[in-house]
Parts: C-alpha cells; structure tokens; sequence
C-alpha cells in the first residue's frame, strides 16, 4: 500500500533537494573556478600600423595605382612573417630578449592584417609580459620597413606609424575563471537534481 504524503511532508522533501542542488552547485563553482585561477595565464597584445603605398601625385594612373597598391597589402603582410624580417627584428631587439626570443618564436608570437579597402596593415605581437609585447612588435614594423623594399620590388613608399608603448598594451587572461565557476555552478546543479531525483524516487515512491 502507497504511502500518502501531506503538504507538509512534500515541502521538505522539496526543501531537502533544494538544498541539496544548492550545494553541489556551489561545490561545482568553487571547484571549477578554482582550477581556472590555478590554469590562468596573461597574455599582452601590442599593436603598430604601416602604411605602404606610391605616391599618386607621380603617376598618372591614380585610380589604377591606389587598387594595386590595396591589392598588394595581403602579400605584404605575409612577408612579414617570413624569416628574413623576424632575422632582423630580432637583431633590433635588446640582448636580454634575443636570448629569450628565436627568430622561430618570433614568427609565432607575430602577426600581421591588412586592413580591408586601405594601404594601412595592422602588426601585433603577443607575448608573456607587455614590455616583450612592445619592443618586438617595434622591432618587427622598423625591421618590415627596411627588410620589405628588397624583398619586393617596386612596392610603394613604407611609413611606420605611431610607435607602440608598454601602457597601451591589451591583456587577455584564459582561461575566464568567471565563465568556469558558472559552467561549475550549472553542472553541480545538473547533478544535484539527478541525484535528488534518484533519492526521491527509491527512498518515498519505489516500495
């Protein structure tokens, strides 16, 4: 014969498993959250532009000129990233980083975008602190401007654009501690239910 429960007797049963998910849900946050604080790393970005293009009052094809010169930006960025420009970045670079950084890791660390419809690419340079970070993507862009010229033939005019400095550096910090205490919080209330559920079905509705 079933066992009959009053409002009562429901509500704590409800309230048992309340606080049950509660708990695994916290447990799951604080767990999760605090791997992602011990597995954290800060990574910095910094940034420096060129531009790259003829000078159109000495042609007389201007409109014909400034798309070749658009039409040329994604192989210059490519160059960028070949070994003879991070050779000589890597000279420009002070002893204490030459020592840190090969030409190999330059290239990792070092990227470069053209910026769509315009002459301007856009360098960046990714490394554990943000004084790395700078001084290498400095050294990339004055090495870019004097390695790139012989490397093509008959680019336009390279003009290095604002120098890059420590302060305007952006960090980045993964993984996102925040974002895995929630995934922690969500998992440890999935498994609080799954067990209150269970509990709740063999100790008062499975006889």
């Amino acid at each position: 014969m079933s066992k009959s429960y009053s409002i009562n007797d429901i509500s704590k049963i409800i309230f048992k498993n309340i606080i049950l998910i509660l708990v695994l849900a916290f447990v799951g946050m604080g767990g999760l959250g605090f791997y992602a604080k011990h597995k954290q790393t800060t990574t910095y970005t910094a940034e420096r532009s060129m531009l790259i293009s003829h000078n159109l009052e000495r042609v007389d094809y201007k409109n014909s000129q400034a798309m070749a010169d658009m039409d040329m930006m994604q192989t210059y960025a490519d160059l960028i990233q070949d070994r003879q420009v991070m050779a000589q970045a890597r000279k420009k670079l002070p002893k204490s980083l030459q020592r840190k950084y090969s030409v190999a890791d330059l290239q990792s660390a070092v990227d470069s975008k053209n910026r769509i419809g315009e002459v301007i690419l856009d360098i960046h340079a990714k490394a554990g602190e943000a004084k790395d970070a700078t001084a290498i993507v400095n050294a990339v862009a004055e090495a870019a401007k004097q390695e790139l010229p012989k490397m093509k033939a008959g680019m336009g005019q390279v003009k290095l654009l604002s120098k890059a400095y420590t302060s305007d550096a952006k960090s980045e910090t993964t993984p996102s501690a925040k974002k895995y205490a929630i995934l922690g919080f969500a998992l440890g209330a999935l498994l609080g239910m799954v067990i209150a559920f269970v509990l709740t079905t063999f100790k008062h509705l499975i006889k």
